[in-house]
């Protein structure tokens, strides 16, 4: 273990604060504008999937090309055909599949920290910070140079033993029926892990080149190819590489006919509608999918900008606390009042934002929000009851 001890006058900390409230104030536009975006983007796709829903137009007979419904929005059910060999150009093998993805992973020196913080009286803070390496699998290789202690750059010293990418791969003469199947749908089918690895002796002689080790290095199992002396027992500059395919199989899609393949369906409003799933789904279930998948990415964008809004406002309120913290027991008051007003205020705001863009998109919806930004505006006078009080 390594620790480093750092000592932050008042003034330190009081000038940090401040330059923290300049990046409260961008941080704040950044997580309201991402809010008000984002409220518009989920009206503006569900209106699109609305607007798809009432267009869309069977295609039930993909032995031919349907001219009649060239540029027309269709739901169509068919067999999906490679039709061609996906090779790995560094792995040698080869397999009949709509996509072929690699992931890439490296076990390396891998450098944690914690750090603790001790309030000083005066203002005054200690933060205590102690660094140690352990061995992990990891995406990218790891530079021993960017190591905090100075004895770990030669100690730690990381290695791989060949460098690899990630790849994602997809036929280029895909078929679904007489149509040809484009590579945005085949993006959009989930892959899976590919069992059967066939890695000639030929490649394994020239991956053991590239790696100047012995072919007895290469291991295979399942999907994984594992470089390195044995998998259960990985060590430093080992590489491990797991491959998944979309499969060839019934798939359902919904799409824009063009001529004699497919293309995303552009709604009035701009947004592009297309989905691909592997089995016998109806327009109606694709579509609930779709909707869902808007549903969870705007929550999910909506708590961000919730935790954005909230950290600016903390940001914005910590010299507050910083003045108050030459007392160390009124400062923790404070710091914990301040974490409740932030939460206040940045829900309250938070709220607002969304309310006011859904005022501009749906006016009852958006009312409904304002209301609950308002409620907690009015429960903000109340918050020194929540507070510990001291004796």
């Amino acid at each position: 273990m390594y620790t480093i001890r750092r000592e932050s006058s008042f003034f330190e900390r009081f000038a940090k604060s401040l330059f923290g409230i300049l990046f409260g104030i961008v941080l704040l536009i950044v997580g309201l504008g991402l809010l008000w975006w984002n409220e518009g983007d989920f009206v503006h796709t569900r209106d699109a999937l609305r607007e798809a829903a009432g267009t869309t137009e069977e295609l039930e007979d993909l032995s031919h090309v349907r001219h009649e419904l060239d540029g027309h929005l269709v739901h169509a059910i068919g067999e999906a055909l490679a039709n061609e060999q996906l090779r790995d150009r560094d792995f040698g093998f080869a397999v009949r599949a709509l996509s072929l993805k690699r992931e890439v992973e490296y076990y390396q020196w891998v450098e944690k920290s914690h750090t603790e913080t001790r309030k000083k009286l005066g203002g005054g803070e200690e933060e205590i910070t102690t660094y140690q390496y352990v061995g992990e699998w990891v995406d990218s290789p790891v530079s021993s140079t960017t190591f905090v202690d100075p004895e770990a750059k030669t100690r730690y010293t990381n290695s791989i033993r060949l460098d690899l990418k990630d790849t994602m791969v997809s036929a280029r003469s895909a078929t679904l029926g007489a149509y040809r199947l484009p590579t945005f749908l085949i993006d959009e089918l989930p892959v899976s892990d590919l069992q059967d690895l066939n890695l000639k002796p030929a490649d394994r002689r020239s991956l053991a080149a590239r790696m100047h080790a012995d072919p007895a290095l290469i291991h295979v199992d399942g999907n994984c190819v594992y470089l390195g002396h044995s998998p259960n027992l990985p060590e430093i500059g080992d590489v491990r590489v797991h491959f998944y395919a979309a499969i060839e199989g019934t798939i359902s899609i919904l799409a824009r006919t063009a001529k004699n393949s497919f293309e995303p369906y552009q709604a009035g409003n701009g947004k592009k509608i297309f989905a691909a799933e592997y089995g016998t789904l109806s327009a109606h279930e694709l579509y609930v999918e779709k909707e869902r998948s808007n549903v969870l990415n705007t929550w999910l964008i909506r708590v961000l900008g919730i935790v954005l809004v909230t950290f600016a406002v903390w940001l914005l309120l910590e010299p507050i606390s910083v003045l108050a913290s030459i007392l160390p027991i009124l400062g923790s008051l404070v710091e914990a009042g301040s974490l409740l007003v932030s939460l206040c205020v940045g829900l309250a705001l938070s709220f607002a934002v969304m309310a006011i863009a859904w005022i501009a998109y749906r006016p009852l919806i958006g009312c409904a929000l304002l209301a609950i930004g308002l409620l907690f505006a009015i429960l903000l006078p109340f918050r020194k009851k929540l507070l510990p009080h001291t004796a």
